[in-house]
């Protein structure tokens, strides 16, 4: 009985260590505890490189180090026929696919020979300037690159795509949207001068994150996790948010742990330490998820909720608009003023979390957003 105990015990620390899933997995071959291992990364996160060093292997751990050719981040196995010869991350390979352009032609120029981001655009802006064979004339401006041709399924995107129709299957999605002012926050992001701030749209989603942490304190509810094949639901001690901030590059995801304690000076610089060109793409630990536009012109989408959450938000595109404002205070009735506005979109598992709930959660966000009360 007694081991029974320590294993579980085991097996929980290590569940509360801050890892990627492919580390998880590596740890797991290596037979190594992730609660013994301290790690580098962000927020204490064990990366790739903490548990090679852990397990002696130095000399990998070196070549993670250096970014050299034989190891991926995203732990797909690599293609004889079409993998480049150099390093390259999985937001990397995304960039190269939606410009249209072959990996194995570009000469990278990073640490090991690496290809980064900016030498998938350099060949792309290379590629527009060249002519085609149609008639050795240019291609026409603002075409896809892909138009009429055939590209293989990667397992990135079968993954989503398999995971996302589990999730609408196993689960019964709905959508509440509110508008929120941002006058309060905005005036806060200068006020404040915050250590790394964001910039442009972004600077208010630092404001937002801590507000659907401290909301979802109150809304357990939608930090919940549904385990059907256990008949279980686990409502959760913490609010472990990840943030995906969506650019011409991919997603980036950037953990949040423990958010509802979490300054919003803190999280601000966790967003701005994202690296879109080492980041592991994964939200899988997280507890409630946020999607991001970076800025893009759509009002809001609806994000997906991952298999068993009961909760997403998705902060849409910050617009200003005229508005009717009243001020009794004042007594001068209604006026109409410019201000900056967002979309908050919340889809949520209506099995288990009512409307009532989802309407009560974003209230509570609106009021902390628009009265900027973050002492």
């Amino acid at each position: 009985m007694s081991t029974l105990i320590m294993q579980s015990d085991s097996a929980s620390s290590a569940e509360a260590v801050l890892a990627t899933p492919l580390v998880r997995r590596r740890a797991d071959a290596l037979a190594i505890d992730l609660a013994a291992i301290p790690g580098s990364g962000v927020a204490g996160r064990v990366t790739l490189r903490d548990l090679l060093r852990a397990a002696g292997q130095t000399d990998e751990a070196a070549t993670v180090d250096a970014g050299e050719p034989g190891t991926s981040t995203d732990g797909a196995s690599a293609e004889v026929s079409s993998a480049p010869p150099a390093y390259v991350t999985p937001v990397v390979r995304r960039l190269a696919v939606s410009h249209g352009v072959d990996l194995a032609q570009v000469v990278g120029t990073g640490v090991g020979g690496r290809i980064r981001k900016q030498d998938v655009l350099a060949a792309a802006a290379a590629s527009h300037q060249t002519t085609t064979s149609n008639g050795g004339k240019p291609s026409p401006a603002g075409q896809d690159a892909r138009r009429g041709t055939v590209e293989p399924l990667t397992s990135s995107r079968a993954d989503l795509e398999s995971r996302a129709s589990e999730s609408l299957q196993g689960s019964a999605w709905r959508t509440a949207v509110v508008e929120v002012d941002l006058a309060a926050v905005t005036r806060l992001a200068t006020e404040w001068a915050l250590d790394a701030p964001q910039t442009g749209p972004l600077a208010v989603v630092p404001y937002i994150v801590r507000a659907v942490a401290q909301s979802l304190q109150a809304n357990a509810v939608l930090n919940a996790t549904v385990h059907a094949e256990r008949g279980a639901i686990e409502f959760h001690a913490r609010e472990d948010l990840a943030v995906e901030l969506e650019g011409s590059a991919g997603v980036v995801v950037v953990e949040i742990p423990d958010a509802s304690s979490t300054s919003v000076q803190a999280i601000a610089r966790l967003m701005a330490s994202a690296d879109e060109d080492d980041r592991e793409v994964s939200s899988e630990t997280a507890t409630f998820i946020l999607t991001c536009g970076s800025g893009n012109d759509v009002l809001f989408d609806t994000p997906l909720l991952p298999i068993g959450r009961t909760g997403a938000l998705n902060v849409g595109a910050v617009v200003k608009r005229p508005v009717v404002m009243s001020d009794p205070e004042m007594g001068l009735g209604d006026t109409i003023a410019v201000r900056s506005l967002v979309l908050l979109a919340l889809t949520y598992d209506h099995r288990l979390v009512r409307s009532t709930d989802a309407a009560r959660f974003l209230a509570r966000v609106r009021q902390q957003v628009e009265s900027g009360d973050f002492s």
